[in-house]
C-alpha cells in the first residue's frame, strides 16, 4: 500500500537562509530528529521563516513548498510561512522560550513562577495564537484535498496548532506511533522533545 502522506510541522526548519541566499542547516535537536525522518521518505516540512532571508525565499515562490538541498546533504521539500515580525517576537521571546521552555525543562515551581500580566497575555493572544494559526493555515493548505494525511506537529511552540486544523479539516481514524497523541480521531499527532512537565511544575503551569 502507498504511504499516507507525511506533513512535519516546527517552529525551525531543516534549513535557514543567510545572506546571498546562502542555505545553512536549521539548529537544534528537534531538526537532527526530523532530519533522518525526513531523509527515509517523501515528506513537506513546514517551518516559521525565521529570518529576514527566510522570508524572502518564501515570498520567492509565493508560499509554496519549495525543494532545498541542505549543506550537509539531503533535499527537503519545505514550506517556509512567514508571520507578523511583532506577532513572531512575542510569540518566540515572550511566550515560547521565556516561559514555555522553562515550565518544560522544570525551571519554574510552586515558590518561583512567572509573571501572568498583561504583557504576558497579549503575547500570547497576539503573538503565540498568530503564529500557531498562520503555521495552521499553511498545513490546511497543504493536505487540501489528500485522503489520510499523516500531520506530525513537533514542539511546545505549536500547542494550539492541532486542535485548529482538526477544526477545519474534521476527524480520521489515524495511527500515533512513538509520540503524545493529540486525539485519536484525527489527522494530526502532536510530539513534545523536552520533558514533559509533572508535580510541581504542572501545577505552576496551570496556575499560570
Amino acid at each position: 500500500m502507498p504511504e499516507s502522506p507525511l506533513v512535519l510541522v516546527s517552529n525551525r526548519g531543516p534549513v535557514t537562509f543567510g545572506p546571498d541566499g546562502e542555505v545553512r542547516r536549521g539548529t537544534g535537536g528537534l531538526v537532527t530528529a526530523l532530519t533522518g525522518l525526513a531523509s527515509h521518505r517523501e515528506v513537506t516540512w513546514i517551518a516559521s521563516a525565521m529570518s529576514d532571508e527566510d522570508v524572502i525565499a518564501a515570498e520567492q515562490v509565493q508560499g509554496r513548498p519549495f525543494l532545498v538541498s541542505a549543506p550537509d546533504g539531503g533535499d527537503y521539500r519545505v514550506k517556509l510561512v512567514a508571520s507578523d515580525p511583532d506577532a513572531y517576537d512575542r510569540f518566540y521571546n515572550i511566550i515560547a522560550n521565556p516561559m514555555l521552555w522553562f515550565i518544560q525543562h522544570y525551571l519554574w515551581d510552586l515558590s518561583n513562577a512567572p509573571d501572568i500580566r498583561r504583557n504576558e497575555t497579549e503575547a500570547f493572544e497576539f503573538g503565540y495564537n498568530v503564529v500557531n494559526e498562520d503555521l495552521a493555515r499553511a498545513v490546511l493548505e497543504e493536505i487540501d484535498g489528500v485522503q489520510e494525511p499523516v500531520v506530525m506537529v513537533h514542539d511546545y511552540h505549536l500547542y494550539t496548532l492541532p486542535a485548529l486544523v482538526r477544526r477545519t479539516r474534521g476527524a480520521c481514524s489515524l495511527p500515533c506511533s512513538e509520540t503524545r497523541s493529540t486525539g485519536a480521531s484525527s489527522p494530526t499527532t502532536s510530539s513534545v522533545s523536552t520533558p514533559a512537565p509533572t508535580g510541581a511544575t504542572s501545577c505552576s503551569a496551570a496556575r499560570t
